[in-house]
């Protein structure tokens, strides 16, 4: 097992629509702040995504990697399949094992039918550069029909990245998730949530904050 830091724990720094930092993190800062941290990973996703990035970038962000004992793992979203090749190819090259994958896009949201179908093709390009693809539960699929959606796919090539939190968003506690999906978890994201009553009794408020 390795620790690691992904960009969306540094999104802030790194810009989100409707908050751009004057000097916003690219993705040599994010490895010096992994440096500093003294972990073993950095998960690049979609946010600052590694498959668009220069020839000669590329090759100075690996050697850096490579020098302080780091590996680069790769994330993306979408069912782009050109992109998601090439950060397939790019998980061999940084011997990371795994892409991970969040299905939904802005105006793309398959069925767990129609994204098992689509998601099948990568399978000869998953087998030839020895690699899995990690469906992150991101809000929208339930655990248990992520399971059956691997189970089709083939649990050989095909996992979970399991974030802690995510799936309240389809009303699943981490306990229910971790039951369902921990057989098929390669990549783990760790993140806490407070969840209180609002002070009007009329419901409850979730806000993210700091794990443990």
């Amino acid at each position: 097992m390795r620790l690691g830091i992904g960009t969306y724990a540094l999104a802030w720094n790194i810009g989100i629509p409707g908050f751009e930092p004057e000097e916003p993190l690219d993705v040599f800062g994010v490895l010096d702040i992994a440096r500093e941290l003294e972990v073993q990973a950095v998960q690049y996703a979609d946010n600052l995504p590694l498959e668009t990035l220069l020839g000669a970038d590329l090759d100075r962000l690996e050697a850096q990697a490579r020098e302080a004992g780091i590996v680069l793992e790769v994330g993306a979203r979408g069912l782009d399949m050109p992109r998601i090749e090439r950060c397939i190819e790019l998980a061999e090259r940084f011997g990371s094992g795994f892409v991970r994958l969040v299905v939904d896009s802005a105006g793309d949201e398959p069925t767990p039918q129609e994204a098992v179908a689509r998601l099948n093709v990568l399978k000869p390009k998953l087998e030839a550069h020895g690699v899995k693809l990690a469906i992150e539960n991101h809000d929208r699929f339930p655990s248990k029909t992520l399971a059956r959606m691997i189970e089709k796919l083939g649990p050989d090539r095909y996992a979970i990245c399991r974030d802690t939190a995510n799936s309240l968003g389809c009303l699943e506690g981490p306990k229910q998730v971790m039951r369902v999906l921990a057989p098929y978890t390669v990549n783990v994201h760790i993140k806490d949530v407070k969840v209180e009553r609002a002070n009007h009794n009329l419901g409850f408020t979730v806000t993210g904050t700091a794990a443990g």
